[in-house]
């Protein structure tokens, strides 16, 4: 059972810090996170790439929330938009961990 307790915190990870840089890119910006200006941009395209691999599982879900709204998504897209938003959210962490452990591991 020890890989479903890495799991968990694989995917707590990713959620936690993936929900903090969301939260503070939309307090930053006052504006809802989204795949679009002034988020992602072709203008600033280092700064667009790092906000996407920061927070992009909750642009996708605040993109696929909207398109579900407007009726543009079913709700099977809706699902594949979650599920793919979930998996995101867990190789992030696993990102996470790794950078965490390597710098704690050089300190020790």
């Amino acid at each position: 059972m020890l890989w479903v307790e890495v799991l968990a915190l694989t995917f707590l990870a990713g959620l936690t810090t993936a929900g903090t840089a969301a939260t503070l890119f939309e307090f930053a910006a006052r504006r809802e996170l989204r795949f679009a200006r002034p988020f992602v941009s072709s203008d600033r395209l280092p700064r667009s790439v790092l906000v996407t691999l920061l927070a992009g599982s909750f642009m996708l879900c605040n993109d696929a929330l909207n398109a579900r709204r407007e009726g543009l998504l079913s709700g099977l897209g809706l699902g594949a938009c979650g599920l793919a938003a979930a998996l995101w959210v867990l190789g992030w962490g696993a990102a996470v961990l790794a950078l965490a452990a390597g710098l704690f591991s050089s300190l020790a």
